[in-house]
C-alpha cells in the first residue's frame, strides 16, 4: 500500500509514515509532519480559498491552545456543530493534539436529538457554528456536562445556563466577524506549538 508515494506498510501491520515508521501514526502526527515537511504546499482548498499545511498546523494548534484553556483534558469530548468547512479540520486535528476526542454532530438533527447526543458523548465543550445559535439557545438547559458553549467566530466562550436554574432561557449569543485571514494567520504565528499527546510522538 502507498501513500503520497510513501511506502505505509509498518511493523505488525500497523499503517506507519515515512520518518515516523517506529511509531504508530495518530491523527495529529499527520497535520505535524506536513506542517513541517511542506508547510507551503496546499492541504485544502475550498471556495477557491486555499490553506497551506503550515497554517492548517497553525490554527490547528491555536484552538488546541484554547480547548486546553477552557479546561479540556485528555480523551475528553468536544462536540462539533456546523456545517463542512476549513474550521472543521482545524478543530479536529487541534482537539487530535490535546488527545481529547470529536463528536461531530450531525447538523440536520431536531433539537431532541442533539440534546440526547451531546449528552450521551458526555461532551465538555460544545462549538457552534453562527447558522446554529438558535438551536443552541433553545437547547443549553438541556445540556448536563457542557461546561463551555464557543460559537465560531465569537471571541470568548459562553457557559451555559445551569440545567438546575430550571428552564431559563440562555443569555442571546451573538456572533462577531471573523477576523481577516492575514490577522489570523499573524496571530497564529505568535501561538506556541501544542506537545504531542499521543503515544510515542
Amino acid at each position: 500500500m502507498r501513500l503520497d508515494g510513501e511506502d505505509v506498510h509498518g511493523a505488525e501491520g500497523r499503517v506507519t509514515f515515512g520518518t515516523m515508521a517506529a511509531n504508530p501514526l495518530c491523527t495529529a502526527d499527520i497535520i505535524r509532519r506536513w506542517g513541517s515537511e511542506t508547510p507551503d504546499a496546499t492541504a485544502m482548498v475550498f471556495e477557491g480559498n486555499l490553506t497551506t499545511w503550515a497554517q492548517l498546523d497553525q490554527r490547528s494548534s491555536m484552538a488546541a491552545n484554547a480547548l486546553a484553556a477552557t479546561g479540556v483534558g485528555n480523551q475528553e469530548r468536544v462536540v462539533f456543530l456546523d456545517k463542512n468547512g476549513p474550521t472543521y479540520f482545524e478543530v479536529a486535528f487541534g482537539v487530535a493534539k490535546i488527545n481529547a476526542v470529536l463528536v461531530a454532530a450531525n447538523w440536520r438533527l431536531a433539537p431532541p436529538e442533539l440534546v440526547y447526543t451531546i449528552n450521551d458523548a458526555t461532551a465538555k465543550v460544545v462549538i457552534v457554528g453562527p447558522d446554529f445559535i438558535p438551536v443552541i439557545e433553545q437547547i443549553a438547559a438541556e445540556l448536563t456536562t457542557v461546561t463551555k458553549i464557543v460559537v465560531i467566530g465569537l471571541a470568548r466562550a459562553v457557559a451555559p445556563a445551569s440545567p438546575r436554574a430550571g428552564r431559563q432561557r440562555p443569555p442571546r449569543l451573538r456572533p462577531q466577524a471573523v477576523a481577516p485571514a492575514t490577522e489570523r494567520r499573524s496571530r497564529a504565528a505568535a501561538c506556541p506549538a501544542v506537545p504531542p499527546t499521543c503515544p510515542g510522538a
